[in-house]
């Protein structure tokens, strides 16, 4: 027995529904975790504190050196003489590229593909 395209089609709508819902709970739940941990990291330092803790874990504000480019001009030199391109990210601004194929102008290296993608709007009464 085969299963028309409708119902498939109305199982999606559901499933979906149910998805966004258990994202906004999980967006909801990620907002309370994030300003609880900037709460208590707030609470250590104003106490004066690295850490905290109990017989069952140990809380503590460690810190890390994280890389911020602060001349672009000189990164991307250093990549062009040195050939170190695994500093950089390797993908393309896909907005930046549909913007000039828009204008008409082609993107050197850049191809096209096609992608599917299905299409949802809500019928008209």
């Amino acid at each position: 027995m085969k299963v028309s395209a409708l119902a498939i089609a109305n199982q999606y709508f559901k499933a979906k529904e149910q998805r966004l819902l258990a994202d906004k709970t999980a967006a909801q739940l990620k907002e309370t975790e994030t300003s609880l941990k900037q709460q208590l990291m707030d609470t250590l330092h104003s106490q004066g504190l690295n850490s905290v803790g109990d017989k069952q874990r140990v809380y503590a504000i460690v810190t890390s050196d994280e890389p911020q480019v602060e001349d672009w001009a000189r990164l991307y030199q250093h990549v062009q003489n040195t050939g170190e391109f695994e500093l950089l990210f390797r993908r393309i601004n896909p907005a930046a590229v549909k913007e000039r194929w828009e204008l008409k102008k082609a993107v050197p290296g850049v191809g096209k593909f096609p992608v599917e993608k299905l299409s949802v709007t809500k019928a008209k009464e």
